[in-house]
Order: structure tokens, then sequence, then C-alpha cells
């Protein structure tokens, strides 16, 4: 391999690398962005409109990483997260089970008190 066959194969590789970090650094930017929360992250980045996060000096737009995830929450709703609501969360059971009866912490009474209370005569 001569030399100029050498430096065209290496110019290619620094091509090929660098689309590669503009691409994850839109992906990356785009899932930073807190303002949704995805499903499935990995399908929402390879659904999403990147082309404008990434400018060609390299440097990252939050604001258009922002605007892609928006807009791909809008166009895809199922992607999205839904916020919990009051309604799903499990609640603590209300009140005391069947047949607990009631807690004497500890004071048990007497059989001769519980006869002569809950005595029924005739």
């Amino acid at each position: 391999m001569t030399d100029e066959e050498q430096v065209a194969a290496l110019e290619g590789q620094q091509v090929t690398l660098g689309a590669t970090i503009g691409r994850l650094k839109a992906e990356n930017a785009f899932l930073e962005c807190l303002d949704v929360d995805w499903l499935d992250k990995g399908l929402a980045v390879t659904q999403a409109d990147l082309s404008d996060v990434v400018g060609d000096d390299g440097s990252v737009d939050a604001k258009a990483a922002a605007r892609a995830a928006r807009d791909l929450a809008k166009v895809k709703p199922y992607l999205v997260r839904e916020k919990e609501s009051s309604f799903d969360r499990p609640t603590a059971p209300s009140g005391s089970t069947v047949g607990s009866g009631r807690q004497h912490r500890g004071r048990g009474y007497s059989d001769a008190y519980l006869i002569a209370k809950y005595r029924m005569d005739g």
C-alpha cells in the first residue's frame, strides 16, 4: 500500500469516526432531556429527528435536543411513560383487619371479668 493510499484510507476512517461521534453526541443530548420520560430510550433515539442537534463545528444545541424530544413525544405518545397519578399508587389498608378486636396493649381481661360483663341472665 502506498503512502497516498494509506492517507486516503485514514481520511476515510476520520470521516466515519467524525460522523459516529456526532451521532453519539446528538443521542446523548437527546437522552439527557428531562422533559420526557421514555419507556424505551433506545427506540426513542432511533425515531427522533436529531439532524439539528449537532452543528457543523461539533457543538451540541441542547434546545434543539429538547425540541426533538418534545416533537417525538407529540407524534408518538406511546413511547412516553405516563406520569403516575394518585389513583395508581397502592394505598395502605384502612382500619383494622376483620376479627382483630380491640387492642388492649398487654392488658388482658381475666375470665371472671369477661363472664361478669357478658353474662346473660335467662
